[in-house]
């Protein structure tokens, strides 16, 4: 480890603002890289030298920064001087206070700066997933998975999780008057983002392959993997524990977090789509019906059409709802016409020329496989809304729409 000068400055402004007293920081060549007299920085100071090269402290008078000098150590090993300008009895007692405070500081920031790297190369991979912006250098993501030990082949979907209150609030508990307001605020960052995954392991039952990662101090990202012969299976078994771990958190920190759960889609290029459909869940069900609460598209009701601009994820919502009738022709025409029949149940089985208990089993048969019965106002409008859909992107009404539809997605930028 060397002492930066970014750790010096640091030292100097502490210790001269709680000692009252000239103070200098030295690298291991003995070259000042900060002081409180500015116009000493870059010279070499022979008695800080001497001081690091006994590893004991050097008294004297007769140099630039006349004083005491005292080795600084970091891991047992010495990476610079602290000078202060006393070379009373008591200069002496307060030249080790400076010291040690001084090797506090060293240990703090270095720390922090290595803290992030932990996990901050896991953190930008997944961001980089998730944009698609990045996949114009696929080789670049697979060799970073690859020694990351991430199989990108393994098939997932995508959760998006919004720490936001919990974090603002747990991070209030740093005080304003702390010395080192942007270490401990780092630190603690890290501490909070380190407890809820851990507490969200314990709740939603995980899976080897899953992948996670925070793309800011607030929102954190699963790549959650799945069987893909059974994908809903998983969606669904990971949306119960989220709703339980979600009220865990509220019941312990008094403040509601949110989350929003993607569609699975071949390939790991189709990830940022799903994260797409996750943030857009997320945001627009926590804006209806209020936070605290995990929310999927395709729960959403007409919001899921009219609150997003992408229009693949329309067409994916217009796929999934009406893919349960694409073997019943007989039903989607039947649907149809009640829907341009205003839902009138007469007037579609006049025009279908069947008798209305027919159509009402039809109906029945519509609402058992798709999940929404179109005699309902908001059902009704959602399957309105599919079948235009679809119809305009695909006159055939039968094939998924395109994965590659034209969009861009991208993911705000990790935070310092």
């Amino acid at each position: 480890m060397r002492l930066n000068t970014d750790i010096a400055r640091r030292i100097v402004d502490r210790v001269a603002a709680g000692l009252d007293k000239q103070v200098g920081v030295v690298d291991a060549a003995g070259r000042i890289l900060a002081s409180t007299d500015e116009r000493l920085v870059g010279l070499r100071l022979p008695s800080a030298e001497r001081a690091i090269e006994r590893g004991a402290a050097v008294e004297d008078g007769e140099q630039l920064l006349a004083g005491i000098s005292l080795p600084l150590t970091y891991a047992g090993a010495v990476v610079g001087a602290i000078v202060l300008g006393d070379m009373s009895p008591q200069g002496r007692e307060l030249g080790q206070v400076a010291r040690t405070l001084a090797e506090l500081i060293i240990h703090q920031m270095t720390v922090i700066e290595r803290l992030p790297r932990q996990t901050w190369i896991r953190d930008k991979l997944v961001a980089d997933l998730l944009d698609e912006r990045s996949h114009t250098a696929p080789e670049v993501l697979l060799h970073e998975a690859e020694l990351l030990g991430i199989d990108l082949n393994v098939p997932r979907f995508v959760i998006v999780i919004d720490f936001g209150p919990l974090t603002d609030r747990l991070l209030q508990t740093v005080a304003p008057s702390d010395s080192l307001p942007t270490i401990t605020r780092a630190l603690r960052l890290d501490q909070i983002h380190t407890q809820l995954l851990e507490q969200l392991r314990s709740v939603v039952a995980p899976n080897d392959a899953d992948v996670y990662g925070f793309l800011d101090d607030h929102r954190l990202v699963v790549l959650a993997a799945l069987d893909p012969t059974a994908p809903q299976s998983r969606r669904l078994q990971i949306a119960g524990g989220l709703q339980r771990f979600l009220a865990e958190l509220a019941g312990d920190a008094r403040a509601a977090a949110s989350a929003g759960v993607g569609w699975h889609h071949p390939g790991w290029r189709a990830l940022a789509q799903s994260c797409v459909e996750a943030q857009c869940a997320l945001e627009t069900g926590a804006s209806l019906y209020g936070p605290g609460r995990v929310f999927q598209i395709e729960d959403l009701g007409m919001a899921g059409f009219v609150c997003s601009d992408s229009q693949a994820m329309k067409s994916e919502l217009a796929w999934r709802l009406l893919q349960p009738l694409d073997g019943e022709p007989e039903l989607l025409a039947t649907l149809e016409t009640f829907l341009r029949s205003n839902l009138s149940p007469s007037a579609a089985a006049q025009a279908l020329h069947i008798h209305r208990h027919t159509l009402a089993y039809r109906l029945d048969k519509i609402a058992q496989l798709t999940g929404r019965d179109p005699r309902t106002f908001d059902a009704a409008a959602q399957l309105y809304a599919a079948v235009m859909l679809r119809k305009a992107g695909n006159p055939a009404a039968g094939g998924r729409p395109p994965s590659a539809s034209p969009r861009s997605t991208s993911v705000a930028p990790l935070s310092g």
